[in-house]
Formats: structure tokens, C-alpha cells, sequence
């Protein structure tokens, strides 16, 4: 059951919230923050804290991938790779 706060008013408000999380390898408690803004929520904190362990997993951290190479290069430069690869075997 999630424990914490959400206040709202019309296009405004906030959330702090506590909820557990279990997978078949760890357990763990996440916490998220939200703001609403014209109508609109959205996260501003996202962790999840594994039991037995003292980081936190942020998750809405940028991937490695994303923060290496910008999203519209590396995106065309995978899709050309793999129609070209696709090409070559089908004709």
C-alpha cells in the first residue's frame, strides 16, 4: 500500500509517495515525487532503494546510451546498419 502525500488544486499540486516493490531477485522500496503543472504531472524524482543495499537506483537517470551519443544519430546510424545488413541477405 503506498504511503505519503498528493495535494491538488485545479492545474496545480504535488505528490511525495512511498510504495514497496518485489521481483524474483530483491525487494525494495521506491520513491517518487511529482509536480502538476497546467494540468499536467509529472515526475521529478523516481528511486528505488533494494533492500540490503545502501544506494539508491535512480530511475529516471538518462541511459548510457543516450548521454554517449545524441538520440538522432545514434538512432539513424543503428536503422542504416540494420537495413543494410537486411538488404544484402534478402536479395
Amino acid at each position: 500500500m503506498p504511503s505519503g502525500k498528493i495535494s491538488f488544486n485545479g492545474e496545480s499540486g504535488e505528490a511525495a509517495l512511498q510504495y514497496s516493490a518485489t521481483g524474483p531477485k530483491a525487494s525494495g522500496q521506491v520513491t517518487l515525487e511529482a509536480v502538476k503543472n497546467n494540468g499536467v504531472w509529472s515526475l521529478t524524482v523516481l528511486k528505488l532503494k533494494v533492500d540490503g543495499r545502501n544506494e539508491e537506483i535512480d530511475l529516471l537517470k538518462e541511459s548510457r546510451a543516450d548521454i554517449e551519443t545524441p538520440a538522432s544519430e545514434g538512432r539513424t546510424a543503428a536503422l542504416g546498419a540494420r537495413f543494410q545488413s537486411f538488404s544484402r541477405t534478402s536479395l
